[in-house]
């Protein structure tokens, strides 16, 4: 039995020992390195060298391609941005011209509540306003205001309305856009009256001249009507109609005539 276990051992031993060269073998393969000659070595290094600098190259390349597409991008960008500017503005030039300036809007306002002129006025005023400045016409105004206000007063000093009356308004010097309209009386002053007008919120001040009655404008409208009759020779007795179209008196009421209005002998 020793013997067998010796034996065994050594078997054993031996194995180790083979597992241990093969070891020894491998791991000093593995670990040795291998001697270039100086032309090796300068051969690998340049191509070490011209790989590096390949792989330069490229990313060289790949980044002033992204920066030239960045540029071009920007410079698109700033070039729509500028356009858009430009048309902006260019739009703004060609609003502020086809928009009438504030003023002359608030002009071209006051003008349409002017009152209508006749032929004859019109005239005169296309005359003085082709003829005379600015200045001149301001004084002319001025005195023309004056001497309508003196005619307005002495003129309104003896008219009389009575509360309620309705009147139609034929001047104002203070907004002649109210020329024309109706209105009811609610107070009466010395001179002075004030109307309630339909669509105008508060009392409107004008002179008593600047108004007149409709009530004796349609009582005249009547009269004017009544005077305006025809009489025909069937509404008169003793009347006819002669040849040549004139109204003659009978004989016998000729004599009556004469006797009533004592116009005989």
């Amino acid at each position: 039995m020793d013997n067998v276990d010796e034996a065994i051992a050594k078997a054993q031993a031996v194995q180790r020992e083979k597992l241990a060269q093969v070891e020894g073998e491998a791991v000093k393969a593995t670990t040795t390195r291998v001697k270039l000659t100086v032309a090796e070595r300068k051969a690998r290094a340049d191509e070490a060298e011209a790989t590096k600098a390949k792989k330069k190259l490229a990313r060289e390349k790949v980044r002033a391609q992204k920066t030239a597409e960045r540029e071009l991008a920007k410079k698109a960008k700033n070039e729509e941005r500028a356009a858009k500017k430009l048309a902006k503005a260019a739009q703004k030039l060609a609003d502020e011209a086809n928009k009438p300036a504030a003023h002359m809007s608030k002009v071209e306002k006051a003008a349409a509540k002017l009152p209508q002129l006749d032929d004859t006025l019109q005239e005169n005023l296309v005359e003085l306003t082709e003829n005379f400045t600015v200045p001149e016409l301001s004084r002319l105004v001025a005195h023309l205001a004056h001497s309508n206000r003196v005619a307005s007063t002495l003129a309104s000093k003896d008219i009389e309305f009575d509360v309620g009356d309705r009147v139609r308004i034929v001047a104002s010097e203070s907004d002649p856009s109210l020329i024309g309209q109706e209105g009811v009386i609610s107070e009466m002053r010395k001179i002075r009256v004030l109307l309630d007008v339909e669509g105008i919120n508060h009392s409107v001040y004008l002179f008593a001249s600047d108004c007149e009655s409709l009530e004796e404008v349609e009582e005249e409208d009547t009269d004017e009507d009544s005077d305006d009759e025809v009489v025909s020779e069937d509404d008169v007795e003793g009347t006819e109609v002669d040849e040549e179209g004139f109204l003659q008196i009978e004989d016998g009421d000729e004599d009556e005539c004469e006797d009533e209005t004592g116009t005989d002998g």
